[in-house]
């Protein structure tokens, strides 16, 4: 057997490994491509439009006769801006939303500006606002004593 016909058998073994190799690279690229291209399992999005519907939507009848949805979205601004206030401050004690410490601060706030919104609507905006973020899956364990 001479130099050409050892040649000539190596080629279509060369051609054969460079399209397995290649064909490999591709699958591998797509299969990259497709991972970076499927949505995230589950992002929950807090929108405060949602929550002021849940919330009103869920309001005892009685309690939210005088309410409008801006009074709602309001309130929960307020208890909002607490719960951030204590984010930032850092501290040992988790950060806890719709606790009691949230709806005095929200009281306080009513009381400053001049919004007649008394204690029981504001638990109730707060304990609804509470089950709205549990329904989005943000929040964790209740903690006793809030």
């Amino acid at each position: 057997m001479g130099c050409s016909q050892v040649a000539r058998y190596h080629r279509p073994v060369a051609y054969i490994l460079f399209f397995v190799l290649f064909g490999v690279l591709i699958a591998v690229g797509l299969a990259f491509a497709w991972q970076e291209a499927r949505p995230p399992a589950h992002e929950a999005i807090f929108g405060m439009r949602e929550a002021v519907g849940f919330i009103y939507r869920g309001m005892d009848p009685v309690l939210r006769q005088d309410l409008r949805p801006a009074d709602i979205e309001r309130i929960v601004g307020w208890e909002l801006r607490y719960v951030d206030e204590q984010r930032r401050a850092g501290g040992d004690e988790p950060v806890v939303v719709a606790s009691l410490a949230g709806g005095a601060y929200a009281q306080q706030k009513a009381i400053e500006e001049g919004f007649p919104y008394d204690g029981p609507v504001i638990e109730e905006v707060l304990r609804l606002e509470a089950e709205y973020l549990s329904s989005l899956g943000v929040v964790g364990e209740e903690v006793s004593g809030t």
